[in-house]
């Protein structure tokens, strides 16, 4: 079976060097970028990215893609804000694919704020046209003429280009699956924790130097045993193992600004644990398979540190607990008013709770062996990630409109 790398025909990862005059194509079509009117390299997803201000541009020779055939383009986009036209920011993230004919086209538009990172693909699949945004498949057209171009477009009207970030510009001659598009990066993304939503490094300025229990297996509860006096060892009853909680441990340092500083820091991410509640834990290895868990901190805060009235750095070690830690981990992604709406179907005899991932949640979902619909309309766009706790193997029918990212984690 032939690996996706084998249709790979232009791969530019936008990892050169401030003021570098040429972004390397690291395919075999060796199709390098010329840079030029302003554009250049800056901090992206992965690794560096390459930032457009307006006329900027990158110019390879040819286009290795044929429009006649299946294809996918693939590509890490961050609209920027523009400091000259406050009111007139960028809003919408489009495709535009021409085609031969007077005024022949078919586009694709959906809503994207400036400064977000977005993975935005186009397969053609036949006479098909899919649109996928983030992993999901958002709006399938039908193709009824001949491509002649094709263009990744904002509502920004400042300049006579686009005003963004572009990181990892992959095209491929073949029309990517779905399963295939959630795996381009898997080992190309830098790790990330985030807390409810915010970096932990960036909103809280808390650095994590290891982590212990994210991937570990689970501990069995002990099984149903019986021993019988005359038979060797005993009978366990293994048909349906089960685990102890799930026990997480990030050590951490805080670097501050003096004493008030410091406190200020440490008070703002123990506050987050003294609200109701489970909170959001998650670590990105990967910008489309995050590892996802629903903890609390059972004990507080322990920093070892030494007052200064300067530059202060204290350590100390996260110890949190999931305490349903086997679960099914969904992502669903809003881009408009048609999408805000997640459902899920599912069918056992067990009972299961269902964190949403905007800080909602419903409990005992199940347990009738009946065929259950469970909605969630989200209020804000923005990639989701609900997940399913319980004894997952024992859901005996399932379906949803949102991405499966681990079926069981």
């Amino acid at each position: 079976m032939a690996n996706i790398q084998d249709y790979l025909v232009l791969y530019l990862p936008f990892d050169e060097p401030q003021g570098s005059a040429v972004a390397y194509d690291y395919s075999a079509s060796r199709l390098d970028a010329a840079i030029s009117g302003g554009a250049d390299f800056v901090s992206g997803k992965v690794g560096n990215a390459i930032h457009l201000p307006g006329a900027g541009k990158g110019v390879v020779s040819s286009n290795p893609l044929d429009f006649s055939g299946d294809f996918t383009v693939s590509v890490l986009v961050k609209g920027n804000k523009s400091s000259r036209e406050a009111d007139t920011n960028p809003k919408k993230l489009g495709w535009l694919v021409n085609l031969s004919g007077v005024n022949a086209f078919l586009e694709f538009w959906v809503d994207l704020a400036p400064d977000v990172w977005t993975h935005a693909a186009l397969v053609r699949y036949g006479h098909y046209l899919r649109y996928y945004v983030n992993g999901a498949l958002i709006e399938e057209q039908n193709l009824s003429g001949t491509i002649i171009g094709i263009s990744l477009n904002q509502d920004f009207y400042g300049e006579p280009y686009g005003l963004g970030d572009l990181d990892e510009l992959q095209l491929y001659s073949k029309a990517l699956s779905q399963e295939e598009l959630l795996s381009l990066f898997d080992n190309s993304v830098r790790l990330e924790y985030y807390l409810d939503g915010l970096n932990l490094k960036d909103h809280f300025h808390v650095r994590v130097s290891d982590s212990r229990g994210v991937i570990d297996g689970l501990k069995m509860k002990s099984p149903f045993a019986v021993e019988f006096g005359d038979e060797n060892g005993e009978f366990v009853d293994l048909e349906s193992p089960v685990f102890e909680p799930r026990d997480i441990s990030l050590d951490c340092w805080i670097k501050a600004e003096g004493k008030s500083d410091f406190v200020d820091k440490v008070h703002a991410l123990e506050t987050v644990f003294r609200s109701a509640g489970t909170h959001r834990l998650m670590i990105i290895t990967n910008p489309t398979k995050p590892l996802v868990y629903e903890v609390y901190m059972p004990n507080g805060l322990a920093v070892s540190k030494k007052w200064r009235d300067d530059l202060m750095i204290g350590t100390f070690t996260l110890n949190l607990r999931e305490p349903e830690p086997v679960k099914r981990v969904l992502k669903h992604i809003v881009v408009n008013a048609s999408t805000k709406t997640c459902t899920i179907n599912l069918t056992s005899d067990r009972c299961f709770n269902i964190y949403w991932g905007d800080g909602s949640a419903d409990y005992d979902i199940g347990g009738t062996g009946d065929s259950v619909t469970v909605t969630h309309t989200y209020a804000e766009n923005g990639d989701y990630y609900p997940i399913i706790t319980g004894v997952v193997k024992e859901i005996t029918a399932f379906s949803t409109n949102a991405i499966v990212v681990w079926s069981e984690l």
